[in-house]
């Protein structure tokens, strides 16, 4: 990799920057990550998605959204490139370290606020929900696949861990968490949550969600509600663990341009990687330091920079 990264570094700016990798975009004073999407040569142009992380000092664009930019406001990492480096200021933005990952989401259900069609879902089965939450026992076990499946295994219907995502995104999976937690537990603390997460009551609410996705396929139409949940069910147990929505590129690209602006402690990256990001032009947006909250690894401690070198 060492070897590859330093033979790009040798060509030209144009030729390093290709459709579908990370790069810096300038926008007024400083300079933010961009997904780089198209180039329009006789235009001077690259079609971009600016990085949804971005904190941009004013609303002139959008993070996420989609502008072309020209030419001579588009750089790549600058491996190796000490005096490009020192030019540039960067604008403040979230890490893709910071980014929350599948899991992080799984866990927290207060990262995703649920929409209208997971509220459509299981406000009708409010009450339902709310009893398996707080008594089980009392909830007839043919309206509720997932108790009577413990029930044949004999598990105890409050602790037992009930494994079937079904064929849910994760934000979708996430997306019902919330709609528990804001209408049904009404606490957030981990304490609580761990009795409820991966238990009855989030799995029932799952099996509601894919049997409303049922009932909308006019296909199903002769099914009653009972008849809808046990397909559901069917479905949810047939379905390995929660999948990511997909794979997120703009994110990967973004992780990419990181390590290597702010490799650092590094021989392969030489002086270029001992802090030198805008030494000659200035503070970077609101004082930011780029490289607080990135990975440790990235120091990787074959290399002593000196004072002189950030002068």
């Amino acid at each position: 990799k060492t070897e590859e990264m330093n033979k790009r570094s040798k060509k030209p700016l144009s030729e390093r920057l290709l459709p579908g990798c990370g790069a810096l975009a300038r926008h007024g004073d400083f300079w933010y990550p961009v997904h780089l999407i198209q180039v329009h040569k006789p235009q001077q142009l690259w079609c971009v998605r600016w990085w949804r992380g971005c904190a941009f000092e004013n609303a002139e664009i959008v993070p996420g959204s989609v502008t072309e930019v020209k030419f001579q406001d588009i750089v790549d990492s600058l491996w190796q490139d000490l005096s490009g480096r020192r030019r540039i200021r960067l604008g403040k933005w979230k890490h893709a370290c910071e980014v929350s990952t599948a899991e992080d989401i799984l866990m927290d259900p207060s990262l995703i606020p649920f929409s209208q069609d997971v509220e459509d879902a299981l406000n009708p089965a409010a009450d339902i929900l709310r009893c398996l939450f707080t008594d089980p026992h009392l909830v007839d076990s043919e309206d509720v696949p997932a108790k009577a499946w413990l029930e044949q295994r004999k598990q105890d219907l409050r602790k037992s861990l009930v494994p079937f995502g079904g064929p849910l995104a994760v934000s979708k999976i996430a997306q019902i968490s919330n709609w528990i937690e804001t209408h049904i537990t009404k606490d957030p603390s981990l304490t609580c949550r761990m009795t409820w997460l991966t238990q009855l009551t989030n799995a029932h609410a799952r099996t509601l969600y894919i049997a409303s996705c049922l009932e909308r396929n006019t296909k199903n139409k002769g099914f009653n509600q009972r008849s809808l949940l046990q397909k559901a069910w069917i479905i949810q147990q047939d379905v390995g663990p929660p999948h990511s929505d997909s794979v997120d590129v703009e994110l990967e690209s973004l992780g990419q341009l990181e390590e290597e602006m702010f490799e650092r402690g590094s021989l392969r990256a030489g002086v270029a990687g001992h802090y030198q990001w805008g030494l000659d032009a200035g503070d970077h947006q609101g004082n930011w330091d780029p490289y607080a909250g990135t990975p440790s690894e990235w120091n990787r401690g074959d290399r002593e920079g000196s004072e002189s070198e950030l002068d």
